[in-house]
């Protein structure tokens, strides 16, 4: 399991020194970078503790005989060091990899305010896409999302791809096949496809998500379902 926790120290370490903006005297900056590294060290251990669990319950199933569960945890290993997914199960792990990011979006946002009220405009701009940037690489990367409704019902598998573009698939017996752009707006996905619109947001460490359909009830009508969106690639 040892691969599992290595996986995003490189990453985490590389996307946070392109982002630092921080002269030594400037006092925002070093706050921001603080954060930055309580965000690091809060990840790390959020990885330390997915392995231990995954360990743990693979000795179990191996102790029980059951080659079943282990072959399901085997496949949960793997999807997490490709995609960073844990179970919907993993609850606990979950909230406190949202809790994590939730700390790290409240430094970038006070960051703003505090270059705004200084009348450092140029930084303030520019953390603000850092926050943004933020969002699409740790809330809601790049990558094929399975959408369930709440009641459980597969409706859809939709691809987050680069520059803002989605790829929809619809499960409606047909494959029926939706294009359109993604954006972040006030740490929440918006995705708008030619036949729907829906809203993405991180809670208790899930992506759960509003679907308007047709694309036209969008802001304004009804909310036609709600659901859950979970990385599979």
């Amino acid at each position: 399991m040892h691969r599992i926790v290595s996986l995003t120290i490189g990453v985490l370490l590389c996307y946070f020194t392109s982002t630092t903006r921080g002269a030594q005297d400037d006092p925002i900056s070093t706050k921001l970078d603080a954060g930055k590294k309580k965000y690091d060290a809060a990840i790390a251990k959020y990885r330390e503790e997915a392995a231990a669990s995954f360990t743990k319950r693979e000795e179990t199933a191996r102790k029980g005989g059951n080659k079943k569960l282990v072959d399901q945890i085997k496949d949960e290993v793997t999807a997490f060091e490709e995609t960073g997914e844990l179970p919907l199960t993993s609850t606990v792990l979950r909230k406190s990899r949202a809790s994590a990011i939730k700390q790290m979006e409240d430094a970038y946002s006070l960051a703003i305010k505090e270059y705004t009220a200084a009348k450092k405009d140029d930084l303030a701009t520019a953390t603000d896409k850092d926050l943004k940037k933020f969002w699409l690489t740790e809330k809601f990367p790049p990558g094929v999302y399975e959408v369930n409704l709440d009641s459980g019902k597969l409706i859809q598998m939709t691809d987050l791809r680069g520059e803002g573009k989605v790829i929809s698939v619809r499960k409606d017996g047909k494959d029926t096949t939706d294009k359109g752009v993604f954006e972040v707006r006030e740490g929440k996905l918006l995705v708008k496809c030619d036949a729907y619109v829906e809203v993405w947001a991180l809670k208790e460490g899930k992506i759960v998500l509003e679907h308007y359909y047709p694309a036209s009830s969008y802001p304004s009508g009804k909310l036609n379902a709600i659901g859950v969106a979970r990385r599979v690639k």
